[in-house]
């Protein structure tokens, strides 16, 4: 039953991740899929290694929201 709940909550963030911007999309792909560096994600991005953190928590916030409302808290 968790390799069940884990499926479906994976399935459920690879959806989220589809509806974010290409920005963000580009953000979670390099950091979190490729596990690029932040400075060269900020090169990537083309702002700021500061700007890129701010970015990355943020999206981690949205996304962690997303999955609590899907989940239903």
């Amino acid at each position: 039953e968790e390799r069940a709940s884990l499926s479906e909550d994976l399935a459920t963030l690879k959806r989220l991740v589809a509806e974010l911007s290409p920005r963000e999309q580009l953000l979670v792909r390099l950091h979190f899929v490729d596990g690029v560096d932040i400075p060269d994600v900020a090169r990537a991005l083309g702002v700021s290694e500061n700007a890129t953190h701010v970015l990355k928590s943020r999206l981690r916030a949205k996304l962690r929201g997303k999955m609590r409302t899907e989940a239903g808290e």
